[in-house]
C-alpha cells in the first residue's frame, strides 16, 4: 500500500478504539502530518502513533485518557497537541515529556483532572497557545511565564487560583486572557493590567467588585474586548471608559442600576455593549453619542419606554441589533 506514503493527515473522530490498536497500515503513513482521533472512545494513546515521526498535530479530544504516555516524546517535530475534555491527572503527564517538544505551538488541557500544571511545560518555551481553563489549579508556577515568553492565548479559566503570579508581566505579546471563574477577589491583578499588547480580557465570575478594579486597568491601551459578567458590580467604574480601544464591553449579571453618561467618551470606538441581567431602570441622553455602536443588548432590566425616551435613537446610525427583552 505505497500510495499510504502520500498521506498527509487522517481523521479517525467518532470510531471506537476503545482497546483496539491503531490498524497497521496507519503506521505506515511516514509523511502524515496530523492526526485526529476525536471521541473515539480511547483509554490510552495508542502505540502504533509513535511510529509516525513527522506528526505535526494531534487531536484526542473527547476521549478517557487519564495519562499521556511517555512515548508521545517520541514525536519530535509535533506542533499541535489537543487533549481536552478527557480525565488526564497531574500524575498521569510524565514530568520530562515536554523537554521532547521544542517545536510545540498549542497545547490543549482543557476539562481534565490537573491539580497543578505539570512539571516541565516551562520548557516549551516557544508556546503560543496555552488552554489549561476547567481544570482544579490552585497555581501556575512562575518558571512557565518567564519562560514561554511567545505565549499570545492563556486560557485559566474554572480553576481554583486566589492569586495571579507577579510573573505574568512578564508575556509580553499576550493578547488573550481568560481568568474567568477563580476566587480571585483578593488579587488585585497588577500584573494583568501590565499586560500592553493584550486585546481580549476575560474576568468572568472572578469576583470583582468597584473596590477592586484599580485606575491602572486603563493602562491596557491596545484591549478591545473586556468580560466583567457575573462579578458583584453596582456601577461601572470609570476607568472602563478611558480605554482607548475598547470595542466590545460585557457587563452582563450585575448590579449596575444606570449607565453613566461617561460613556460617550467611547463613541468611536464602542461597537457591542451588553447590559443583560442587570437592574437598569433608565438610559442617559449620551446613549446617543454611541456613533459606532451596532449592538446593544438590555434584556432583563428594569426600563419602560419613558425610560428610553430621553435617547435620541435616530443618530445611532450604525445599530443593527437592539434587544430589550423581558424588561
Amino acid at each position: 500500500m505505497a500510495f499510504l506514503n502520500f498521506v498527509r493527515g487522517i481523521d479517525l473522530t467518532n470510531n471506537n478504539f476503545n482497546n483496539v490498536p491503531l490498524p497497521p497500515s496507519v503506521a505506515t503513513m511516514q509523511n502524515m502530518l496530523w492526526l485526529k482521533m476525536n471521541r473515539a472512545d480511547l483509554d490510552y494513546v495508542p502505540q502504533g502513533l509513535y511510529k509516525l515521526a513527522r506528526l505535526e498535530s494531534v487531536s484526542f479530544a473527547r476521549n478517557n485518557l487519564t495519562e499521556i504516555d511517555y512515548g508521545i516524546g517520541r514525536l519530535k517535530s509535533l506542533q499541535v497537541l489537543n487533549c481536552r475534555r478527557n480525565q488526564i491527572t497531574f500524575d498521569g503527564v510524565p514530568e520530562n515529556m515536554f523537554g521532547a517538544f521544542t517545536d510545540l505551538m498549542v497545547l490543549d488541557l482543557t476539562h481534565n483532572q490537573l491539580n497543578e500544571v505539570p512539571v516541565g511545560l516551562y520548557r516549551c518555551r516557544h508556546l503560543l497557545v496555552l488552554s489549561l481553563g476547567h481544570n482544579r489549579i490552585l497555581t501556575v508556577p512562575g518558571a512557565v511565564f518567564t519562560q514561554c515568553l511567545d505565549l499570545q492565548f492563556l486560557d485559566l479559566s474554572s480553576n481554583e487560583m486566589t492569586q495571579i503570579p507577579p510573573q505574568l508581566r512578564r508575556l509580553v505579546f499576550l493578547e488573550y486572557l481568560d481568568l474567568s471563574d477563580n476566587p480571585l477577589q483578593m488579587s488585585n491583578l497588577r500584573a494583568v493590567y501590565a499586560l500592553e499588547s493584550l486585546r481580549t480580557l476575560v474576568l468572568r465570575g472572578t469576583r470583582r467588585t468597584n473596590d477592586n478594579i484599580p485606575d491602572e486597568i486603563q493602562d491596557l491601551r491596545n484591549l478591545r474586548e473586556l468580560v466583567l459578567r457575573e462579578v458583584e458590580l453596582t456601577e461601572l467604574p470609570e476607568p472602563l471608559f478611558l480605554l482607548e480601544h475598547l470595542e466590545r464591553l460585557n457587563v452582563a449579571d450585575n448590579r449596575v442600576s444606570e449607565l453613566p453618561d461617561e460613556v460617550a467618551v467611547r463613541a468611536e470606538t464602542l461597537v457591542s455593549l451588553n447590559l443583560c441581567r442587570n437592574r437598569i431602570v433608565a438610559l442617559p441622553e449620551a446613549v446617543g453619542d454611541l456613533g459606532a455602536l451596532k449592538t446593544l443588548m438590555l434584556n432583563h432590566n428594569a426600563l419602560t419606554l419613558a425610560g428610553i425616551a430621553a435617547v435620541p435613537w435616530e443618530q445611532l446610525e450604525a445599530l443593527r441589533v437592539l434587544m430589550l427583552a423581558h424588561n
